[in-house]
C-alpha cells in the first residue's frame, strides 16, 4: 500500500533525493544544506496542507471538522473501564494488575549475560550505516506510542536526518560491547482487554510492552542481518510461509 503523506510535493520529493544523495557521497556540507532545506519545505506544505483541509471541514461540516481535528492531535476513544468492586485507588488498581501479570514470571529466573554468548569464529559485530538507520527512521509510524523514554516515533521521523548519525553510533556501541543499554530494556506494560467488559483481570487482559522505539530500531538490524539468515540457513527447503519473496499460496 501507498504510504506517502497526502501532502507530499514532487518539489519535496526532488529535495530529499538530493539530500539522500549527498548523505550517500558523505559530503557532508551538502547534505546539511539539502537538510535544512528539507525539512524548511516539509513544515511549510504540511502547515499549510492541514490548516486548508481543517477550514474547509469547519465551513462545510463541523462533525467532519472535529474528526479531523482529532484525528491530527492524536485523540482517541475514552478507554474500557475496569471492575473495581473494592473501590481502590487508580494506583492500587494499577498495583493490582501489575502482580497478576509478574505472578506467571515467578517461577521463573533470569537469564544471566554469561549464559547467552557463544563464541563464534571470526565473529564480528554488526556495523550499522546511518543511510541505513535514517531509513529505519523515516518509515516509522508516527502514530505509535512511545516507550519510557517517552521519545516519541514523530519526533525521530521528522528528525531522522539529523538523528542518524548519533542513533547509528549508539547502536554500533551497543553491538560491539555486547551490551543493551539499561533504557533499552525498560517497557510501559498497558493491559489491554481481551474482551468487553473486563470481569478478570487474569482471563480478560493481557499486557502489552511499550519498549523505546530506538530499541526496537536496533532489533530490527539484528532480525535483518544475524536472526533471519542463520533460520534460512537451517529451514526446509518446502518452507514458504513467513519466507521473504516467497507464498504459501500454489
Amino acid at each position: 500500500c501507498n504510504q506517502e503523506p497526502p501532502w507530499m510535493t514532487i518539489h519535496l520529493k526532488n529535495l530529499i533525493t538530493k539530500r539522500q544523495k549527498a548523505l550517500a557521497d558523505g559530503k557532508e556540507s551538502l547534505f546539511k544544506m539539502y537538510r535544512n532545506r528539507v525539512n524548511r519545505e516539509r513544515k511549510l506544505i504540511r502547515r499549510s496542507f492541514y490548516q486548508e483541509k481543517v477550514q474547509h471541514a469547519k465551513s462545510k461540516d463541523p462533525k467532519k471538522w472535529w474528526k479531523q481535528a482529532k484525528q491530527i492531535c492524536g485523540m482517541q476513544k475514552s478507554s474500557t473501564s475496569l471492575p473495581n468492586p473494592d473501590n481502590l485507588t487508580l494506583e492500587q488498581l494499577a498495583d493490582k494488575i501489575n502482580d497478576k501479570f509478574v505472578a506467571v514470571m515467578q517461577n521463573y529466573s533470569p537469564i544471566m549475560g554469561s549464559d547467552l554468548r557463544i563464541p563464534l569464529h571470526n565473529d564480528q559485530p554488526i556495523q550499522v550505516q546511518p543511510s541505513a538507520v535514517y531509513s529505519k527512521l523515516s518509515t516509522l509510524q508516527t502514530s505509535k506510542a512511545s516507550g519510557p523514554d517517552d521519545i516519541s516515533p514523530w519526533l525521530l521521523k521528522e528528525y531522522a536526518a539529523v538523528l542518524a548519525h548519533p542513533i547509528s553510533s549508539i547502536i554500533n556501541c551497543s553491538f560491539k560491547n555486547e551490551m543493551v543499554p539499561a533504557n533499552w530494556k525498560k517497557a510501559n506494560v498497558v493491559p489491554i482487554p481481551k474482551s468487553k467488559p473486563v470481569k478478570d483481570f487474569n482471563k480478560d487482559l493481557r499486557p502489552i510492552s511499550l519498549t523505546p522505539v530506538i530499541s526496537k530500531v536496533a532489533e530490527e538490524f539484528v532480525i535483518e542481518r544475524e536472526l533471519k539468515p542463520a533460520i534460512k540457513s537451517v529451514i526446509d527447503i518446502n518452507q514458504y510461509g513467513g519466507i521473504d519473496k516467497s507464498s504459501a499460496t500454489p
